[in-house]
């Protein structure tokens, strides 16, 4: 018997133990049973009280297992070191969290699963809960079979980390695309802590260091109040002067900055948002009619909202006498505006320098909304020729909606213009190897209610199109405002209707609200996963697709790599709904198709065992049973090999 079989036994001998003295004690059955990572409960038809839980992992990541606990008083839980010989992870490198609803209304439309993760066990045990564990693994771990155990609720769990021969990069160097959007506001009105007071800067830093994890490449700085962010105040704050003329304090984007250095990593884009839709008025005035539905109404009231400040220029934080205070200024095209911007670029450069991140720096923001060829022009040259980024429905780079007036992006997300490739064997895309960042957004609540087999896929399905990854994605961005019945009723974007995006605001957040500060959940946790799986991938493919490199891997390396790569991206394709017989119909996925039911995918009289949608419940329970963690395993082992070969 194996140590992975031996532990299997191990476990079933614990968990009878457990139960038995449970019932001694008049407590009733206590019951602990491993569980596909991806399974919720009842979705796993492997589940049962034995066996270990199973971790694969490569070194300098962190990978997790669960248990589902019933019928347990106290879920107290530790981890014991984990051994391979003489080799040793600490218990140190071993994080037990507990699974469990994110509270009353949290989702808005709809709220999402149980999965927001906290450290202290809850004060009141439901009838079951999952008991996370996640394995930290060091960069310089010895490959092979860690053992260790999980006590809980008076079992010992056997843990199996099956820590492979290869090396993820370091978050900061991970070339998948990931946009998260930080939200001081939000933190500030959840946890009920004054704005830049220390506590709330310590709040700013837990849900950076979280971002981070994934490899979050960018960072967003209000230059001006309220913009589709939510931000009440500007980060550079204007002290008044005599005569009209102003200082600048910069000392919040500084701080900010090395926060986000040293928490987060270094951010591949920061974007400085001097622009928002408020500042370009609706073509005549918005009248709201009594026959208007309620739909229409809360539309037009929103758009009335920006015709109202038609005579007004950007918004910023003035300092007089050491209070705050929102003030307008002059429009961009106003002859004052030079001498009012040129100082804030200019030290916003200088103190970028000084960082190392100057190269960083691009304008924001673009929507659906372009501003008027004489805010981009002021823009562009008080910034020193700084590129867009853009949230977009249509994208700029490879858009559908015209060409762009300004230039090239800096960055370009969007809803509509992307490609997908669901059968390898008639194309191959490297989205990874874009020279411009281009992502793909998902609206809505859609991080909030997919499958967690679609957070987990979601990056490697979109590297092997044309897309670096995926962007506008909520960070700490959930419902904080309460209505008079104290019930989450809106985001702090929701404060400010003359900035609302339409259909393109963020709707759905990757952390949450924990008792103490934001903290990770599932849906964060499978998606980093996805986004280690697509590191070992890229390691591979880098080698693929270079002619010397492929040439040093041989025959039979290069063609066992290129056959596991295919086959994981037709798995990851069927784990979203999508089947054979489609793939093969319609293997390059474009554009609006998607969204609109990716047509011949959805032909059910032409293909009877294709899903109803590309993410549909069905892929989901295939994807669980379907060996996706063998895959895995795979993966990683097959970069080590490709990394030895290349002597990396």
């Amino acid at each position: 018997m194996n140590r992975v079989g031996r532990a299997g036994a191990a476990v079933a001998a614990g968990v009878l133990l457990a139960t038995m003295c449970a019932n001694l004690a008049g407590q009733g059955a206590v019951e602990v049973r491993p569980r596909n990572l991806l399974a919720a409960a009842g979705e796993d038809p492997a589940e049962r009280a034995g066996g270990p839980v199973v971790i694969v992992a490569a070194r300098n990541g962190s990978f997790s297992g669960k248990v589902a606990v019933s019928g347990a008083t106290d879920l107290s839980a530790r981890a014991s070191d984990l051994k391979s010989g003489a080799a040793v992870i600490p218990a140190s490198h071993v994080q037990v969290r507990y699974c469990v609803p994110q509270g009353e209304n949290l989702g808005r439309r709809g709220t999402p699963r149980a999965d927001l993760l906290i450290e202290t066990p809850p004060a009141s045990v439901p009838g079951e809960i999952e008991v996370w564990i996640t394995v930290r693994v060091p960069k310089e771990a010895k490959a092979g079979v860690y053992e260790g155990s999980l006590r809980v609720a008076g079992a010992d769990v056997p843990l199996a980390v099956k820590v492979q021969d290869w090396t993820l990069p370091d978050t900061s160097d991970y070339r998948t695309w990931v946009d998260m959007i930080q939200s001081p506001d939000t933190l500030a009105l959840e946890y009920k802590t004054p704005m830049w007071s220390e506590k709330h800067w310590a709040l700013i830093g837990r849900s950076l260091r979280l971002m981070g994890q994934s490899g979050n490449k960018t960072l967003y700085i209000p230059l001006i109040c309220h913009t589709n962010s939510g931000n009440e105040a500007s980060m550079v704050r204007w002290i008044r002067k005599a005569g009209g003329k102003y200082e600048y304090d910069f000392s919040l984007v500084e701080k900010y900055l090395d926060l986000a250095l040293e928490q987060m990593g270094r951010p591949t884009l920061v974007v400085f948002q001097a622009w928002e839709v408020y500042l370009k008025a609706p073509d005549e005035p918005v009248v709201v009619k009594e026959g208007d539905s309620e739909y229409v109404r809360m539309e037009k009231e929103k758009e009335k909202a920006r015709w109202d400040l038609r005579e007004k220029g950007p918004a910023v934080t003035a300092l007089d006498g050491g209070k705050a205070a929102t003030v307008y200024l002059p429009k961009y095209g106003d002859p004052k505006s030079k001498g009012l911007w040129s100082p804030v670029w200019e030290g916003l450069r200088k103190r970028m320098a000084k960082r190392g991140l100057e190269g960083t720096m691009a304008l924001g923001m673009l929507s659906d909304i372009w501003p008027s060829q004489e805010d981009a022009e002021f823009l562009r040259d008080v910034s020193g020729g700084l590129l867009w980024a853009s949230h977009a429905h249509h994208g700029i780079t490879y858009g559908t909606k015209g060409s762009f007036p300004f230039g090239k992006a800096a960055y370009d997300c969007n809803v509509w213009d992307f490609e997908w490739v669901a059968d390898p064997s008639k194309k191959r895309d490297y989205g990874w190897k874009e020279e411009v960042i281009v992502a793909v957004y998902h609206r809505f609540e859609f991080c909030n209610k997919t499958t967690w087999t679609v957070l987990r896929n979601d990056m490697e399905q979109n590297i092997t199109g044309k897309q670096r990854g995926v962007g506008r994605i909520g960070a700490d961005t959930w419902p904080a405002l309460l209505d008079k019945r104290g019930r989450r009723a809106g985001t702090v974007a929701d404060r400010y209707p003359q900035s609302y995006w339409h259909s393109l605001n963020v709707g759905s957040w990757m952390l949450a609200p924990g008792p103490d500060g934001p903290v990770s959940t599932a849906r964060y946790e499978h998606f980093r996963e996805g986004v280690q799986e697509c590191e070992a991938r890229i390691a591979i493919e880098q080698a693929l697709t270079d002619a010397s490199l492929k040439r040093r891997l041989g025959s039979d390396l290069a063609g066992r790599a290129q056959a596991l790569l295919d086959e994981r991206q037709r798995s990851l394709w069927k784990g979203l709904g999508v089947y054979d017989a489609a793939m093969e119909s319609q293997g390059v996925i474009t554009g609006m198709r998607a969204y609109s039911g990716l047509a011949a995918f959805r032909d059910r009289k032409k293909y009877p065992s294709v899903a109803g949608h590309y993410w549909s419940a069905d892929g989901h329970t295939w994807f669980i049973a379907s060996g996706w963690q063998d895959r895995t395993e795979k993966l990683f082992a097959l970069a080590g090999e490709v990394a030895k070969k290349l002597g990396r």
